[in-house]
């Protein structure tokens, strides 16, 4: 049986949902400039020296690897949302799994080797 956290620290499951959310905006119409924003964000995370911190795992191919949040996670995000900054990335780690059954894709990137930091 896999464990509710899927091995993955608080901040790196929230970091995954977000990384889904991103995703989704990056598909819609969104003006070149917050798209801009939105790509140096998601790659700040790939940037973590070895020993920095828990990014350090954290690849373009993982972000590419992970679908846009779907209509019903969009939901959960905007719910989430409504609790403020420090706790919607406590509800986003602590839901994680319900999370992971509406986009698997945002574990499915351990199962490919070709994606992880070498």
């Amino acid at each position: 049986m896999t464990s509710p956290d899927f091995g993955l620290s608080r901040l790196d499951r929230a970091r995954l949902v977000l990384i889904s959310e991103t995703n989704r905006i990056l598909r819609g119409d969104i003006s070149p400039d917050m798209r801009v924003r939105f790509l140096e964000a998601l790659d700040k995370m790939t940037r973590d020296p070895p020993g920095a911190g828990t990014r350090e795992w954290i690849t373009h191919g993982i972000i590419g690897s992970i679908e846009p949040a779907c209509d019903r996670t969009e939901a959960l995000i905007a719910e989430a949302t409504k609790a403020g900054r420090e706790s919607q990335l406590d509800i986003y780690a602590d839901t994680f799994p319900t999370f992971v059954a509406l986009n698997p894709s945002l574990i499915a990137w351990r199962d490919r080797p070709e994606l992880h930091r070498r």
